[in-house]
């Protein structure tokens, strides 16, 4: 499939295809329908050794953006379509300048557990465990605080092999002013970091929420 600048093929998710950059500062599109609230998943692969794939991508609603890397996640919140591009970091293209593109929507349930947090969590080994409680909307508090004073709230979940989970933090309550610049991390049972974000696209101007997917 390859389709150049603004005519996006039709999609449905989940979606895996393969595309190539027919020329210099060619995109290819993909229109995809969404059921929100959903967290979108995408990612742009290549073999090419001179090609680096980033993905850009519209809502209608939720506005627009275009990524710094080649695979990332938006929670979408209102928007019953998106539109989806790959193109080169350099805008460059031609022969040899083939993707391979895959997206996916996981669904934000509707009636999720409610989990309040227990402290003490404030340690990766006194973790709170909410497994059993997936889907879960878990309410907690970070206390004022900078630097090494600033506060993390850790949350133990177990995955079966190949399982995905989907992550995102929120504003609590009605209070306008109750509003954070949150940071989420996923970390492996030994420690080690595996993937984290700090600002997710698609939310409004102000908020520094994040959100994440891993499997």
């Amino acid at each position: 499939t390859s389709v150049v600048m603004w005519t996006p093929s039709n999609e449905s998710l989940p979606l895996n295809t393969t595309g190539s950059l027919a020329d210099v500062g060619n995109t290819v599109f993909y229109q995809v329908p969404i059921t929100a609230p959903a967290m979108l998943v995408f990612e742009a692969s290549t073999m090419a050794m001179d090609f680096e794939p980033v993905v850009y991508a519209r809502y209608f609603a939720d506005g627009f953006y275009t990524t710094e890397d080649a695979a990332g996640s938006a929670l979408i919140t209102t928007d019953t379509m998106a539109i989806l591009g790959v193109r080169d970091d350099f805008m460059r293209g031609g022969a040899g300048y083939d993707f391979a593109f895959s997206a996916s929507a996981l669904p934000v349930p509707a009636n999720p557990t409610t989990v309040t947090e227990m402290e003490p969590n404030d340690a990766r080994m006194a973790a709170q465990d909410i497994s059993a409680q997936i889907p879960a909307l878990v309410t907690g508090e970070i206390p004022d605080g900078t630097g090494e004073d600033l506060k993390t709230d850790w949350y133990r979940v177990t995955l079966a092999a190949d399982q995905t989970v989907a992550a995102f933090t929120g504003p609590a309550g009605m209070d306008p002013e109750a509003y954070a610049d949150t940071i989420l991390k996923v970390y492996g049972p030994m420690g080690d970091a595996l993937v984290e974000n700090d600002d997710y696209n698609t939310q409004p101007d102000g908020e520094f929420y994040s959100a994440l997917t891993f499997t």
